[in-house]
C-alpha cells in the first residue's frame, strides 16, 4: 500500500483543544512531520515519557508512520554494518597540528 504526501502529512487530531506541542496535559495532536521528527529520539530513548507516550500513540494508530518507523530502523542497522572508516593520514595530520596551534605553547 502507498502513501500520498497529501495522506501522510495531513494533521491527526485527537483533541480539538490541544496544542500539539506534546505539552499539554490532555492528548495531543500531533502530525505525520511532527511524529517523523521525533522518531530518531523516540528510537534511543531520549524524548519526555510525556512526549513518548504521544508518538507511541500516534504510532499504534497510524500505518504510514509506523512504516517511516520501520524503514528509519532498517537504516540505522544497514548503517550500523558499515565497516569503520578512519581519517586518511593527511587530515589526521592537519587537524593535531590545529589542535596543538589552538593550545598554544606548551
Amino acid at each position: 500500500m502507498t502513501h500520498t504526501d497529501r495522506e501522510v502529512e495531513a494533521p491527526v487530531r485527537d483533541s480539538p483543544a490541544t496544542s500539539g506541542d506534546g505539552t499539554s496535559p490532555g492528548k495531543v495532536d500531533l502530525t505525520h512531520a511532527e511524529v517523523r521528527g521525533r522518531l530518531s529520539e523516540y528510537l534511543d530513548g531520549s524524548l519526555s515519557p510525556d512526549v513518548y507516550a504521544h508518538v507511541h500513540q500516534h504510532l499504534d494508530r497510524c500505518p504510514p508512520c509506523r512504516a517511516f518507523l520501520n524503514t528509519l530502523r532498517r537504516v540505522i542497522d544497514a548503517v550500523g554494518q558499515l565497516p569503520p572508516r578512519g581519517l586518511p593520514g593527511q587530515a589526521k595530520r592537519r587537524i593535531l597540528d590545529q589542535l596543538k596551534a589552538a593550545a598554544g605553547p606548551g
